[in-house]
């Protein structure tokens, strides 16, 4: 396996070399007469023979392009074997034609497969004086991968193009002898959703990248289509905003997405196949129960016209929501709203029985359709359940043991971009990796391995969250490295070894400091209704160390990044700039012009009025860089990526300059002899930490050291509910010295939910030989409470001390649901 991805999950099969050759001859083993050499298997420039298909020609040419971009001239490309002068790679599936021709030319039997789904093998010949690299695929996907993969082995990049990491010149292109196989992909069904598309995506694709089509066509699909095969991607939920015209309305979507071998999809409400946002008539009520013909006419036409026009490599999602994101129309009660479900999914399955009587149907349990769930809703055995997260990057459920047994399977619907309340984060792919690992290996280990989508907003500046996702779906063996591992690897891919490991460590700084609070996030601010910017409870309290000190951390990481930009070779300025540099700046921009406005007005009422009018000045610059370096990033490349960044999406308060004054909103001003009132918040209780999310102690009973995020109970762990022996489980436990001043023991955790139905999100702890307290940190979702967890990361949870004598005592935490993450545990002073 390679060190961070999935280029090649293979066996090797090597001659036995105490074996006489003719016994290797005779048993029909892969390596037959003609073709061992002493030669190291090294290529030129070798032409590309391939099957005349056109998922396999489109594959062939990328190929061709990554070998001209290596070895400096575009190779040979052709159907015919004839061509193969010296050396060739050959593409076809598994028995196709062109590997008839082969093993007939050869005097080979090619190994057979032993896999079925999206895999390849690859074998090298030597005949005739000919070198061979032959591609064959269970299916045309798996000898798309093949070229993938051995395309990354010469040191292609999966973003080379879409960010610019410039495939470099090599010598030679070493191949490794012998047959390889790959493994099968661990989740059948891995995709993308691009979704809110409105200030990046869409305007780049209309007005840079295709302004003949003016949108999000088939010249932006097929950019997209390759990146996804260079992920090793198949499913698509194309954009589906007011923006962006519908995908089967663009003329050449659909073909493209055909001759990609792209599996096409439609996001939890856009059932059928269609995009109501633009292909629903407005005049009309998208309601079932009240509107039912002219709704089923609707979804029956497109589903029609697909089978038609042999558009069949479809996952059909089913169910109704609203035209857009919003709960189903016409309804009164959570029963009514079962029951017109159940009879859409009978009415939607009906259609598809007479169109497409094979295509894989889901049903994404978004929002309140969970909630339905939860209540009864009865979901086709045969259908796959897709689980969602809450927008936040939790999973909101998983499958429990009757769940797992049902033959659609299960998957899941992940974001790393969001628009939406309590609030968005559209700007800056800024999810911790060990989040996403944590998460996914949840739904991994319960068996939801059918369909893994994410949305990936507009793929930039998502790069890297959107690669790992994938790269755990097709290989779950991922599972078993930390998520530092795998970042380090992918920086070093694109960087070299030197500077992709500098690259991973700012970026490890970027996800640690956005862990506690996104850039988005930092205006403490809400939507729906859209609140303004208020003064930061947690950094600038009392006597705002904690804001000075994330004002010094962020400026040692730009230091940082601004000192490897400097030594990027020109190769790699533009990757670097998108991929590390602009995030970073612009996280740590952002939160330098929020922290040190407001810490420009404290000082100010405390009388320090020139060290207020430094700390303007400073957050104006602040802001004049974000707009700067925005500018910068879409001129990259001499104007490729032109309006693909927005710097202020949706324009939320967070990204203004202006601040309130009552009804008024004016630019950030400073004024010397303007008399200001003191704005310091009441500081916070003073705190000391018994455990931190740094830790590592050995390994304790049901729970294990969880990279970055913590302590976490182990996914195998039964359910135990309040008031159920715990003698026999091994706690974590820590001493800790209770001084007359303490007051609290404060316990924060991760806020994840329930891994089943079966769960809740509970620890017991015990303080020496006491009867264990039982803390739930499970929040109403769409509460208060729920809404300051999720842009927090965290959900706490005091305890008082107040019958806790002074002196060393032991806590102890027991462990009672799986995957509850321990995140912090302090004692906590008592406020004079």
């Amino acid at each position: 396996m390679h060190a961070f991805g999935h280029i090649e999950r293979t066996f090797e099969m090597k001659p036995p070399l105490l074996l006489p050759l003719l016994a290797l001859f005779a048993s029909g083993s892969a390596f037959a007469m003609g073709e061992r050499t002493e030669m190291p298997f090294h290529l030129s420039r070798p032409a590309v023979i391939h099957a005349a298909d056109k998922t396999i020609t489109l594959a062939a040419e990328m190929l061709g392009r990554d070998i001209a971009a290596l070895r400096g001239k575009r190779p040979v490309l052709a159907t015919d074997l004839d061509a193969c002068a010296t050396e060739c790679v050959v593409m076809d599936v598994a028995g196709g034609p062109l590997m008839q021709a082969v093993e007939t030319w050869a005097g080979v039997k090619l190994p057979a497969l032993t896999c079925a789904w999206e895999c390849h093998g690859r074998k090298t010949l030597s005949v005739q004086g000919r070198k061979l690299v032959v591609i064959y695929g269970s299916d045309a996907r798996g000898t798309v991968y093949g070229a993938v993969d051995l395309a990354r082995t010469w040191g292609v990049s999966a973003w080379e193009w879409w960010a610019d990491v410039t495939p470099r010149a090599r010598p030679f292109l070493p191949v490794s002898e012998g047959f390889m196989q790959s493994a099968e992909p661990s989740v059948q069904y891995r995709g993308i959703f691009l979704n809110d598309e409105d200030w990046g995506l869409q305007p780049w694709a209309a007005m840079t990248h295709e302004p003949e089509t003016r949108d999000i066509g088939p010249k932006t699909y097929a950019r997209i289509f390759e990146l996804m095969w260079r992920m090793k991607a198949n499913l698509i939920w194309p954009a589906m905003h007011e923006s962006t015209q519908a995908f089967y309305l663009v003329p050449g979507n659909a073909e493209m997405a055909r001759d990609y071998a792209i599996v096409v999809g439609t996001s939890h409400a856009e059932p059928m196949m269609r995009n109501n946002v633009g292909e629903w008539d407005k005049e009309q009520s998208f309601n079932y129960i009240g509107n039912r013909q002219p709704v089923l006419d609707y979804w029956e036409a497109r589903v029609k016209d697909l089978s038609e026009r042999d558009l069949r490599d479809v996952v059909v999602t089913l169910g109704m929501r609203g035209v857009h994101d919003s709960g189903m129309q016409g309804i009164e009660s959570p029963q009514e709203a079962i029951r017109a479900v159940e009879s859409t999914l009978k009415d939607q399955r009906a259609m598809l029985s007479r169109h497409m009587p094979d295509a894989p149907q889901s049903l994404t349990l978004y929002k309140e359709v969970l909630g339905l769930y939860r209540k009864g809703l009865s979901v086709p055995d045969d259908v796959i359940v897709v689980w969602p997260d809450d927008n936040y990057g939790y999973i909101r459920q998983l499958s429990n043991e009757r769940e797992r047994r049902r033959s659609g399977g299960a998957g899941v619907y992940y974001h790393v971009s969001y628009w939406g309340a309590p609030h968005d984060y559209l700007w800056l792919a800024s999810t911790h990796p060990a989040l996403i690992r944590d998460q996914m290996q949840r739904a991994w280990e319960t068996g939801s391995n059918r369909l893994w989508v994410v949305n990936v907003g507009d793929i930039k500046p998502g790069e890297y969250l959107t690669h790992y996702f994938l790269d755990l779906a097709f290989d779950a063996g991922l599972f078993e490295k930390d998520a530092s591992a795998h970042l380090r690897g992918w920086m070093q891919e694109q960087f070299g070894p030197d500077a992709g490991l500098e690259a991973a460590g700012i970026m490890e700084d970027f996800y640690a400091l956005a862990w506690e609070r996104r850039p988005e996030f930092m205006g403490w601010t809400r939507i729906y209704p859209t609140t303004w910017l208020e003064p930061s409870p947690l950094y600038l309290a009392g006597d705002a160390q904690r804001g000075i000190d994330r004002i010094s951390a962020y400026a040692a990481l730009i230091e940082r990044a601004d000192a490897l930009a400097e030594q990027m070779p020109a190769d790699r300025k533009d990757a670097y700039f998108q991929l590390v540099h602009y995030p970073v700046r612009g996280a740590g921009l952002l939160n330098h012009r929020i922290l040190k406005y407001d810490l420009a007005n404290i000082r100010a009422g405390q009388g320090a009025i020139g060290e207020g009018t430094r700390l303007m000045h400073e957050a104006r610059f602040a802001h004049w860089r974000i707009i700067e370096d925005t500018r910068r990033y879409n001129q990259n490349n001499n104007g490729k990526w032109a309006y693909m960044m927005d710097h202020a999406p949706r324009d939320l308060p967070v990204f203004s300059p202006y601040q309130a004054h009552g009804n008024q909103r004016t630019f950030m001003t400073f004024e010397e002899g303007r008399h200001y009132a003191d704005r310091t918040l009441p500081a916070l209780p003073k705190a000391r930490s018994l455990m931190t999310a740094s830790d590592r102690l050995a390994a304790s009973g049901e729970w294990e050291a969880f990279e970055f995020l913590g302590w976490r109970s182990k996914l195998t762990l039964p359910a135990r509910k309040e008031g159920v022996s715990l003698a026999g489980i091994e706690p974590l436990s820590w001493q800790f010295d209770r001084n007359p001043a303490d007051g609290k023991l404060r316990l924060t955790a991760v806020p994840t939910h329930p891994l089943t139905s079966g769960h809740g999100v509970g620890v017991a702890i015990a303080i020496d030989d006491r009867d264990p307290i039982w803390v739930d940190f499970a929040a109403p979702e769409w509460s208060d409470e729920w809404k300051d967890n999720e842009l927090s990361n965290s959900a706490v949870r005091e305890i008082s001390l107040s019958d806790v004598p002074t002196g060393i005592h032991t806590l102890r935490v027991y462990a009672a649901d799986p995957g509850v993450i321990l995140n912090r545990i302090e004692i906590v002073e008592e406020m004079q």
